[in-house]
C-alpha cells in the first residue's frame, strides 16, 4: 500500500496552503532557479557526493544550535544553510528566500531516498557538532 508525503504524520509541517496564491505565482516565475537551487541541494545529500568544506561547517553550525531535535524541525535551516553557501549571494534573507527553502526541504522530505540521506546527514551532523 502507497502512501502520499501528505498522508504522512512524521512530525513536518508543510508550510504552504493548498491553491494557487500570490506566493506561488511568484514561484513559478522563478521556477528555473528554484529547479537549479533543488537540483544542488539534492546532490549536497547524495552520500556519493562530498560537500565543500563551507557548507559542511554550514551545516554542523545547524547541528550544534539544534542538538536534540529531529530531522523534520530542522531541515529547512538546513537546507538554507546549503542556500547561503551556494547562492548568498543573491539571498536577501527575507519571505521570499524562506519560502523557496520551504519548498525544497518538503520535495527533499516527500522523496523517500533523499529523506533516508538527509536522516543520515542529520545524524552524522550531529555527531560532528559534538
Amino acid at each position: 500500500m502507497s502512501s502520499s508525503g501528505a498522508d504522512r504524520d512524521d512530525g513536518y509541517e508543510r508550510p504552504f496552503a493548498e491553491g494557487p496564491t500570490e506566493e506561488s505565482a511568484d514561484a513559478t516565475a522563478n521556477g528555473e532557479l528554484m529547479d537549479q537551487v533543488l537540483q544542488e541541494t539534492l546532490a549536497a545529500t547524495d552520500a556519493d557526493t562530498p560537500l565543500d568544506p563551507s557548507e559542511l561547517e554550514a551545516l554542523i553550525d545547524v547541528a550544534r544550535q539544534h542538538s536534540g531535535q529531529t530531522l523534520a524541525s530542522v531541515v529547512v535551516e538546513l537546507v538554507e544553510a546549503v542556500l547561503a553557501t551556494r547562492f548568498g549571494g543573491i539571498s536577501d534573507g527575507g519571505d521570499r528566500w524562506r519560502s523557496m527553502a520551504s519548498a525544497i526541504a518538503e520535495t527533499l522530505m516527500d522523496d523517500p531516498a533523499s529523506r533516508d540521506r538527509l536522516e543520515s546527514l542529520w545524524a552524522r551532523l550531529c555527531e560532528a557538532a559534538g
